[in-house]
This record gives C-alpha cells, structure tokens and sequence, in this order.
C-alpha cells in the first residue's frame, strides 16, 4: 500500500541481503609458477570475464556512489581490506584487520566534483525518520529534509556537500542496498541543472561493470513544474580510492595492479562510446570490499562524435583537478583528446606506487615545473602541439631538466610498472598511449591471462542534450526519470 510503513518481511529481505552483499570473489595470494603471492583465484578470472566485458545490462545485483562503511561492512574492514587481497601467506586481510587512524583529504587539493562523502573518523550524521504522506517517506537530516519514494529506506546519512546530501538506503522490494543523492533546488541555474542531465544520460549510456550505475529517479512527489529537488539513486560502494591510497592499509603490486586494470578497463569502453571524463582522480573511482572499481562523478565529462571533434574540442570551463591536469590543459591549448583521462589514470596509478600526488601542484605554472622536473624538459617536437605562445615561452625558458628514473622516484618499482607509467605520463599527448594500450602492456599481463581484450561495441553516446536550456532541461530530465523508472521490475 502507498505510503505504508515497511513490514517486519521487508526488513528481514533487506537485512538478510545486506549481510550478504559484498561476499564472494575475494582475491586472495596462492602459490603458483610464478611464486608466492601471485593473483591466481578465481575472483581474478572473473575480474577479467567482468572487467573487460564492454556493456552489461542494468542489473539490480550489485549494490552506488561511494558511502561510509555500512553496518555490515566496519570502516576497519574497508580500509584493511575486507576480503581485498591479502599480503604475506593466504589469510586474507579481512580477518583480522587493524583498526585505521582517520585520513584526511589532501589540504592542498582543489575542491573535486564527487558526490560528498564522509570521512571515515567523522561522526555519521543524525538520521531522523518523521512522517509517511501520501507517496512519500520524510525522513530530517541535521534539519534538512529528505523525502523518498515507499520502496526505500534510508538506513544512515552519508555526508553533505555542495554539491548535494547522500544517504545509503535499502530497496525493500528486492534488499538492494543503494545511495541516494539529493540534489536540491536542481533547476534553478541553467548549468547546473545541464551537468545532472549530462551526468544522468552518461550513466545510464556507459554500461560496463567498471563504471557507476544509475539504479533509480525518484518522481517528484506533485507535479514536474513544481518539481525542485531531485534524488539520484545509484548502487552503493564503500569508500574511494583517496582513501584507500591514504590510509594506513599496505598496497601490494597485485592489488595496484588489479585497481589499475579495472581503472582501465571501464575508460577503454568510455573511450570507445566517445566520450571523454575529463575529471579522473582517485576520489572519483570507488572501491567496496571486494576491491571492485567503479569510476563515477561524469558531471564535467563531454560526448565526442569523433576523433577530430575531439582535436577540435575547445576549453570553455575547467576541466580536471589540477594534480591530474595533463600538459596541453595547462598550457590552455586549444584542443584535446582522451588523451588528458589516459594522463590522469597515469596519476593515479603513480599515486598508487607512492602514495602521494605525483605531481602536486600550489598553481598552473608551479604544477608544470613539477612534471618537467620529473620527465625532463620537453623537446621541440614536444612543444610543436601547443597553440598559446605565453606557455610556450614559459616552459622554453625554464632551466633544462634531465628526465628522472622512475627508479629514483619510485625505488621499489617494477622494470613493468615503470614501462607503463612512461607509456602514460607523456607530456606530448600525440606520443602518449591510449586506454587499450595500457591494458595491453607487459605489466597489466597477469590478468589478461593470455586472452585478447573484448570488441569494443559501436555504441556512440547522443550529445544533442547539450543544446537543450531553460525549461527544456527540466523536460529532459523528468523524460529520463521516466524512461528509467518504467525498466524497473514490478
């Protein structure tokens, strides 16, 4: 019945789906041919079956955006690992994990475009539940109101941004445990509301294992002129990569390796749908306990229809925290490819090996001198792509720097690692390599497995949204709530 409270039945199935949500698949070290601690389970196999696979339907088995650590799963299982592979013998992490010390964001870090999130050493906000109306579930938030469709429950409040509320929620139909967003008054600013229909058409366009999925619109409770705040539904994720990369948690090659891989692996099919991210780092790929990797947060990405359009394509607002940034962004160039989300990937498994930043830049000019003092001063056939002559002068007149062993920077590295991580930090993005090459490389190898990668589908993404404004947006979005909420299983 509308608006009817849930039963003691849909808190069983919800429980019961929650206790089991996240088992299964763990990565754990084996013996094998090539000694100690090499990945041979069969999650890694799936991983490769999964991860490579281009497009997978909507599927209402896999719990979305990134959330504290659920009842189910301790703050402390997350960041140790939670079933992630373990490091010396065969007991997985999980077992016996040691309590983490609060990690902060990086001080210096731009402010990023993810959904918000809260720390895991910070006190969960105060859910409170008020009233059931008419179609609709009130729950106050640290006196912010929160309403949702009967069908959920919200079971904790995530954390609060600029960018909007995220409560991790049950699904009492199915016990898919889920995180809602609250975008609140979405259509008032033109820009802003386009970016939540970009991010929508995007997430509900790149169908792969590796990228967020979009669970669910919630209808506005009267009518879509009286329509203000919008909640996105999506599957539930237990912290971030940031995190996990800052914590005390010890990473070994194999479980960079295998974040990388699937890192890889959902931008090859991004890549391949035309579609350029263009705000990759480590707080916008999501990680649950299994270390399976999701890459979300497409509010800043952008629909090519080819790869001159691509060449074409002009700066016309920030794109990219600036650690991540590549070259030819911050040299204010014309034009880019992919070529800048293959950069920022190149980051992000550098700040893997280190981590830290790479390349942690106070400004634009000051972050150009850190990857020059890292890859060495580039040649003139290096600087030939760049069309701002102030920046080409900028860098010719820096001091001539030597490129540095990634030995030097990295002392424990791999001969494999090292060669990938030139193949990606290339500052002449022509030179540089792409998403497919990388995963082909000698060092990603041990999850290949020997099998080629998957035919990409011809799945082109329809970027004449982008053309929409003003009330037409609002029409636009309230289609797409439609269209998903009537794919939903009765």
């Amino acid at each position: 019945m509308a608006g009817a409270s849930p039963s003691p039945t849909d808190h069983a199935k919800c429980s019961s789906a929650a206790a089991s949500c996240g088992q299964g698949g763990q990565i754990s070290s084996a013996q094998s041919a090539d000694g100690p601690g090499h990945l041979v389970s069969s999650s890694v196999e799936r991983a490769v079956d999964g991860a490579c696979t281009s497009h997978l339907a909507p599927s209402g088995k896999r719990s979305m955006a990134r959330a504290e650590a659920s009842d189910e799963v301790s703050a402390s299982d997350v960041v140790s690992g939670g079933g992630c592979a373990s490091f010396s013998g065969s007991r997985p992490i999980g077992e016996d994990p040691t309590p983490p010390s609060k990690v902060a964001r990086h001080p210096g870090a731009p402010s990023g475009n993810a959904a918000p999130t809260a720390s895991r050493g910070q006190q969960q906000l105060p859910l409170e539940f008020e009233s059931t109306e008419a179609g609709t579930k009130r729950y106050n938030i640290c006196g912010l109101k929160f309403e949702v469709t009967p069908e959920y429950e919200l079971t904790r409040a995530v954390g609060q941004g600029a960018n909007g509320l995220v409560c991790s929620a049950c699904n009492l139909k199915n016990g898919q445990r889920v995180a809602i967003k609250k975008i609140p008054r979405a259509f008032e600013v033109d820009t802003d509301c386009k970016r939540l229909l970009r991010e929508i058409k995007m997430l509900r366009h790149l169908q792969h294992v590796n990228v967020l999925s979009l669970v669910d619109i919630l209808p506005p409770p009267g009518s879509k002129n009286e329509w203000k705040d919008v909640y996105i539904v999506s599957e539930l994720m237990d912290t971030d990569l940031h995190y996990v990369i800052h914590s005390k948690q010890p990473l070994s090659e194999s479980h960079i390796r295998y974040f990388l891989y699937q890192i890889l692996s959902g931008m090859r099919s991004v890549h391949g749908c035309n579609v350029l991210h263009r705000d990759l780092k480590p707080g916008n790929v999501l990680v649950n306990k299994n270390c399976d990797v999701k890459i979300c947060d497409f509010g800043l990405a952008r629909g090519i229809s080819d790869a001159r359009a691509a060449k074409d394509l002009g700066l016309t607002e920030y794109v990219v925290t600036r650690w991540y940034r590549a070259p030819e962004l911050l040299v204010d160039n014309q034009g880019y490819s992919t070529a800048i989300d293959v950069w920022s990937v190149g980051c992000i498994f550098a700040e893997m090996l280190g981590r830290k930043a790479l390349f942690a830049g106070t400004d634009y000019l000051d972050q150009l001198r850190r990857i020059i003092d890292v890859l060495g001063s580039p040649s003139s056939e290096d600087l030939a792509f760049i069309t701002n002559q102030q920046a080409e002068h900028f860098l010719r007149s820096l001091p001539a720097r030597p490129s540095k062993n990634w030995v030097d920077v990295f002392p424990d590295i791999s001969p494999q690692a090292a060669e990938l991580l030139s193949m990606m930090l290339t500052f002449n993005p022509s030179a540089r390599c792409s998403m497919e090459d990388a995963l082909m490389s000698r060092y990603l190898a041990p999850l290949r497995l020997g099998r080629p990668l998957p035919p990409l589908e011809d799945n082109e993404f329809d970027t004449s949204y982008e053309m929409v404004d003003g009330d037409a947006l609002r029409e636009r979005i309230y289609e797409e709530m439609i269209e998903i909420r009537a794919r939903q299983p009765q």
